[in-house]
Order: structure tokens, then C-alpha cells, then sequence
């Protein structure tokens, strides 16, 4: 069965302009939009931080899907194949959300990636060009923060690979932010390779603090959370990834353990609700299209093993330790919560086994090494983004 916590409300009409937000400091969050839940606890984690920094200000957020950014226009936050157009269409016939921003934030992501095999380069990303060099640079008044930003390599990539064309751009990326910080050390390797070799810190992902914005509490262990992708990652980058191994040792794994203890699916998309049923027909299954929903499910949680990143973190973030599985340089991120990593291709049953009564263990002083790293985390953030207070 799946636990289908809520539909998604219905946002209000784009074109409709409240009046009375004239005078707010406006803050545009490149991101996602209703495209998948980790990226709602970057985006809402970050908007915590930035209550932190100034309590008492009248904030306004405007959402910009990257993918698709014709969105920074207002009237168009719903529509998604009109890049032409808009390289087209003057920015002065539209009121823009980058244009009348005070702040402007990307907002957690991969942003250094290069993999010449499958000709996939991070200089030809969608967003940099329009929102950052075709708009930004009209709007004096506005800061550009470049917050969490990560690698996206092979999973044991030591960031020598990336070519020149992806770093000219990823220097030109950090010039263009007043602040850059970072999710993972590959990504500060990375960036150190660059021309004129520049710095940022690395602090854990600010989807760590997406519990704090929904002022969600951790309730008491009542089942053992799994989330798994067809590939253990978003995409295979042309490694041998054995599909058929993978789901052979998640199922005779999933069955061993099932017998002994309540397992849920966590599914952040429906192609991991057919994953999971793949596995088991029969299996119990949440999914929900509000990302809220999924920090109370892992708040009743006892630990976790998962592919997606900001599973993990969901589920670090209030107490609960995990065990993720990988395929890419994203799961460098577990590091900087102490979460232990494997390679996919490393999984055996065995293993699993082992993690699993490892983590029933863990479970019951995580807890309080997570609050500790929260705290750095939080003063970290606090001093790379001080700036704008």
C-alpha cells in the first residue's frame, strides 16, 4: 500500500501581486519546484538561516526552478519549455523576480560536475547564463550567495578529471557570488584547482535545518526506513552499475530483515515506488508530494538506509542514524554528518546485515553527536552569509 499523505495545495496566481510586499526585502531562491523533496529541505533549510540572520525583517522568498528560467518572470512560474522565448523576449516587458530581488541564493546543488564521456559539463548548465550574466548583472543592489553547492563526480573521483572549460567556469561561478560555501570536500578540492585557486568552507547541507523551519520534533523509533534507486544514484555517468546485482541483494536483504522488524519504503518519486514494489508487491510504501510530510515520517523513524542524500539528512537531522548507498561524489556529503557510505557496487548482503544491527545500536546516542554538529553547522552558516544582516 502507499501512504499518500496530502496532494499539493494549489499556490495562489502567479500574476497576482500582493501590494503590501512592495517594501519587503525580496529574496530569490534558485532551486526547484515541486520537483523533488530534498531539494524543498535545501531551499526551506536555508530559509531558516536566513530568519536567524534577520529576525525581524519583513522577507519575501520568490521560487525560480532552474531548469526551466523563464520562471524568474512573473506570470510564468508555472511553465517549463519556454527557454527560447525567453532568451527572446526583452527582460524590460516583464516584471522579474531576479530583477526586483534584494538577494538572490542558489540553493544547495550539485554545481561542479564534468564527465567527458557522456559529454555532460557544469559550464553548460541551464541557469547560470540567464538568471546570473543576463539578469543579476543589471540589478546592482542585489548580493549573490552561492550556498551548499556540491560536486557530482564518479563516486571515487579525486577531481582531477574536470577540464579547463568547467573550470573557467566554476572560478567565474565563485567570482560572481559574495559568498560561496560548500557540501562536500571534492567540491573544495575541485574548486581549489581552479585559476587563481580560491577557497570557500565546506559545512554540512543546509537541509539539516529544514526540521527547524518546519518545527518538527523526533517521536520514538517505530520502524526502519529504506530508499532505493534503480541505479543507487540519479544517473550511471557510463559505469558498470549491475541493475540486476543491485535488486538481488536489496531483495534477499529486504527479506531477511522484514521478518524481524516493520520496514518502510520511503519514495521521493513514483519511479521508486515501482522500485520498491519490484521488490515486494505487497511492500508498505509512503509517498506523499509535500515535503513536510516526509520529515514527520522519518521523525517516527529509527534509522534509515537509503540512496537519496537528503533522506539521510532528513533522517540526521532529527536524531536518526542512516547508512547510504551511493553511486556519485554526493554521498561525500554523509561525511559531514557521520553517516558511513558504500559504493554500490561494494553492497553485499552480508554487509547490509552488519550496518543494520550496527545502526540499531547507533540509534540510541546519535541523537546527541548530530545536536553538536547542527551547532557548528548553524555558526558556520551564520558567519559565511553575516553579509547580508
Amino acid at each position: 500500500m502507499v501512504l499518500d499523505a496530502s496532494q499539493v495545495e494549489n499556490s495562489a496566481a502567479d500574476s497576482a501581486i500582493d501590494e503590501s510586499l512592495i517594501a519587503a526585502m525580496r529574496i530569490a531562491l534558485i532551486t526547484t519546484v515541486q520537483h523533488n523533496p530534498g531539494d524543498d529541505f535545501v531551499r526551506d533549510g536555508i530559509k531558516y538561516l536566513i530568519r536567524r540572520l534577520l529576525p525581524h525583517a519583513d522577507i519575501h522568498f520568490e521560487n525560480i526552478h532552474k531548469h526551466a528560467p523563464i520562471t524568474a518572470r512573473y506570470g510564468f512560474a508555472k511553465k517549463r519549455k519556454l527557454d527560447g522565448l525567453d532568451r527572446l523576449l526583452p527582460l524590460r516587458v516583464t516584471r522579474d523576480r531576479i530583477l526586483e530581488s534584494d538577494l538572490v541564493i542558489q540553493c544547495g546543488a550539485p554545481v561542479y560536475w564534468c564527465h567527458a564521456r557522456v559529454n555532460a559539463h557544469c559550464c553548460d548548465n541551464e541557469w547560470f547564463e540567464p538568471l546570473i550574466r543576463r539578469r543579476l548583472s543589471r540589478n546592482h543592489k542585489a548580493a549573490f550567495l552561492n550556498i551548499a553547492g556540491g560536486s557530482c563526480q564518479l563516486y571515487h573521483s579525486d577531481g582531477s578529471e574536470i577540464c579547463d572549460r568547467c573550470l573557467d567556469y566554476i572560478k567565474l561561478l565563485y567570482d560572481a557570488a559574495r559568498v560561496t560555501t560548500l557540501r562536500d570536500d571534492l567540491a573544495r578540492t575541485i574548486l581549489s584547482r581552479t585559476p587563481a585557486p580560491a577557497l570557500a568552507p565546506v559545512i554540512p547541507c543546509p537541509s539539516l535545518f529544514a526540521v527547524d523551519e518546519y518545527n518538527i520534533t523526533p517521536q520514538v523509533g517505530e520502524f526502519i526506513v529504506l530508499n532505493f534507486m534503480q541505479l543507487a544514484g540519479h544517473y550511471s555517468f557510463a559505469q558498470s552499475i549491475d541493475r540486476d546485482r543491485w535488486k538481488t541483494v536489496l531483495t534477499r536483504f529486504y527479506n531477511e530483515i522484514r521478518l524481524n522488524a516493520p520496514v518502510i519504503f520511503a519514495c521521493h518519486d513514483r519511479l521508486e515506488i515501482e522500485w520498491a514494489r519490484s521488490i515486494d508487491s505487497e511492500a508498505t510504501i509512503f509517498y506523499s508530494t509535500r515535503a513536510a510530510d516526509y520529515i514527520k515520517f522519518y521523525a517516527r523513524a529509527q534509522f534509515g538506509i537509503v540512496n537519496r542524500l537528503h533522506a539521510a539528512y532528513a533522517l540526521a537531522s532529527l536524531g536518526k542514524p542512516s547508512l547510504v548507498i551511493g553511486n556519485d561524489s554526493r554521498s561525500c556529503m554523509a561525511d559531514l554528518i557521520e553517516t558511513e557510505r558504500l559504493y554500490v557496487n561494494d553492497v553485499t548482503v552480508d554487509a547490509l546485515v552488519d550496518y543494520f544491527d550496527r545502526l540499531a545500536v547507533r540509534a540510541s546516542h546519535f541523537g546527541d553527536r548530530i545536536r553538536q554538529i547542527k551547532r557548528e553547522a548553524l555558526a558556520g552558516y551564520l558567519d559565511s552569509m553575516a553579509i547580508i544582516q
